[in-house]
């Protein structure tokens, strides 16, 4: 059980920091893609990837198809906002395998000209990471007890 929560943390930490300074939410896809992405890398850990394919692996991750934010916004907005994490964990574990089966990876998916992450969904722009991974996400997090997700600030609707 030791494990499964090290790896927890772990995975919460790497989608964090990567979220800290780069809105995924306003180029399209939505968010859970650093779960997906995140889970790729901690359960390739977990069951033993080598560096090669832990690095085929999270490239398998960010070319596999993304989900649009779409169905977290009227008037699309869906029950999949209750099982988009679990959906995304799931492809990390199969993705983790497929690596571990000798499936190449993509050296450049970040940073190939015109197709590459970076250029599609970033202009260009690669991503910013304000710190270096560690407990930063885990000492700060924000416990959505009665919150939602996402907080935009908006000012407080006029009473009449």
């Amino acid at each position: 059980m030791k494990d499964v929560l090290v790896a927890m943390v772990k995975a919460h930490e790497i989608q964090g920091c990567i979220a800290l300074e780069n809105s995924f939410n306003k180029v399209g896809p939505d968010h859970v893609l650093l779960v997906k992405l995140a889970s790729t890398a901690v359960v390739g850990q977990m069951i033993g990837l080598t560096r090669d394919e832990l690095i085929n692996a999270v490239s398998l991750a960010l070319v596999d198809g993304q989900v649009l934010r779409t169905y977290r916004h009227a008037p699309n907005t869906s029950s999949r906002k209750s099982w988009a994490a679990g959906d995304a964990t799931s492809r990390a574990v199969r993705l983790a395998l497929i690596a571990k089966t000798g499936e190449m990876g993509y050296p450049s998916v970040l940073t190939a000209k015109t197709w590459g992450f970076y250029d599609v969904l970033f202009k260009g722009r690669a991503f910013a990471l304000q710190r270096p991974y560690g407990s930063y996400v885990m000492k700060n997090v924000l416990f959505k007890i009665s919150f939602p997700a996402e907080f935009t600030r908006r000012p407080p609707p006029k009473r009449p």
